[in-house]
């Protein structure tokens, strides 16, 4: 009975990670991330930041697009020169 449920749990792992791989890459997936910024940065400069975060994090063969900005940015404990700016974009792979 034991072997049965490890069998088991081993089968049901492989597929529930081929599905949350597949849902990752999928073009319609939405992800979110943060970025640290100083206060005094313009909108295209905060933007062009986002972007190179999302470039960051998207790995190899991939590309974001469709990045976009928070509403505002919060500012960072201890330190009120800077804040934390949300970000979403999708990804594609690289043409």
């Amino acid at each position: 009975m034991p072997f049965l449920l490890l069998g088991c749990a081993a089968i049901a792992s492989r597929l529930l990670t081929d599905r949350m791989i597949a849902a990752a890459s999928s073009p319609d997936t939405v992800r979110r991330t943060t970025f640290v910024a100083f206060r005094e940065l313009a909108i295209d400069e905060l933007y062009f930041l986002a972007r190179e975060k999302a470039e960051r994090e998207v790995g190899a063969g991939m590309e974001a697009y469709d990045v976009s900005l928070g509403s505002a940015g919060v500012p960072l404990t201890g330190d009120e020169s800077r804040e934390s700016w949300p970000a979403t974009y999708k990804v594609r792979a690289r043409s």
